[in-house]
Parts: C-alpha cells; structure tokens; sequence
C-alpha cells in the first residue's frame, strides 16, 4: 500500500526519447513533489492547530481530518493482513493528525502493549499503556478501550481486580460480537458468565 499522494503519479518521468533539459525539469518535479508530500502532514498540522487557536475551521482543517480517516482505514487494513508494524506507523500517522482519535490511541496502545511485551521493552510497554488510559479518559463509554485495557491487566500478576472492573465496564457498554469473541477466553478465565 502506498501513502504518496496521487499527485506524485503525476509527476513527469525522464525516459531515453527526454533531453537532458527535459530529465533535469523531471527530476525536479519530482523532487519538489515529494518534498510537498513529505512537508503535507507537519503543514496540516500547523494549519490545524492555528485555526483551533482562532476557533475556527477551513479547507486545510477537512483535508487533516480526511486524510486521518484515510490512514485510519489503512491501519484498520494492515491490522487485518497481520502487518502489525505498518499498521502501528498508520496509526501512530493518524494521531499526528488527531491526537484525540480514540480508535488509534486504543489500537496503537494495544499494538505497542503487545510489541513492548514480545520485546520485554518496559518502555514501549508503557507507551502502549499510556494510549489506552488516554483513550479510556477520552472516551469512557466506548467498550473498545475497556476490552484491551481489561486484557493487559490481566496479563500482570496483579492486576486482576482492574481487569474484572474494565470487562464489568466493557459488557454494560453492548460492545460489538466481534469484541464479544476477542473477550471470551479473558472472560472465561476470570469467571464471568456467558450470556
């Protein structure tokens, strides 16, 4: 999957039949496009923040939060093929954009949690743990953050209590089947019932 901007195919490509002239001109479009492409993110972010001081929204405003949906849904995509490493670069893309977005703070936390452990890096450990307590304050009602947060609890010696509070939390918020599924072995092995 490619994130270059549409743009860059467009770009003028030398070939033999190009003069020298011709390849230079190419070349520095190309450059210039993808300079333009690579400064877009930082400049979005600045315009972001710039109209959020002035309270206001414009165009640039709407594209940062297009294209933090498309990187969403690219990392949502790269989660499901198992490429877990680019989907956590998307996501953590998606937060340079919005840093608010609770699906790529809940996701990333997960991700760098399950990174952090296989790697034994209590630092990335505790950057997961850190996205999935912003995403629970963020969004307190939204079962997703409960379901993973409940999960990582669960996985230190004491941390049972908070992962029976965090799935009591998850199942009076109707979560989806999907996380239902995801939660059934936890749930199991800390005695919940079945519904």
């Amino acid at each position: 999957k490619s994130s270059a901007p549409a743009s860059m195919a467009k770009a003028p490509t030398p070939t033999a039949a190009t003069s020298p002239e011709q390849a230079r001109a190419a070349l520095k479009s190309a450059e210039l496009t993808l300079a333009a492409a690579e400064l877009r993110p930082a400049m979005l972010r600045s315009a972001w923040a710039a109209d959020a001081a002035r309270g206001q929204t414009n165009l640039l405003t709407a594209a940062a939060l297009a294209d933090a949906k498309f990187k969403l849904a690219q990392a949502e995509a790269d989660v499901a093929d198992g490429q877990t490493t680019t989907a956590l670069a998307a996501y953590n893309e998606v937060l340079s954009l919005a840093p608010r977005n609770v699906t790529a703070l809940t996701q990333s936390g997960w991700l760098s949690f399950s990174a952090g452990s296989s790697a034994r890096d209590a630092a990335v450990i505790a950057e997961g743990l850190r996205r999935l307590r912003r995403a629970l304050s963020l969004a307190p009602k939204n079962p997703a953050p409960h379901l993973y947060y409940a999960i990582v609890a669960l996985s230190f010696s004491k941390g049972g209590d908070i992962a029976r509070r965090e799935f009591t939390t998850f199942l009076t918020l109707h979560p989806s089947r999907a996380q239902l599924a995801v939660a059934a072995p936890f749930l199991k092995q800390l005695g919940f019932r079945a519904n």
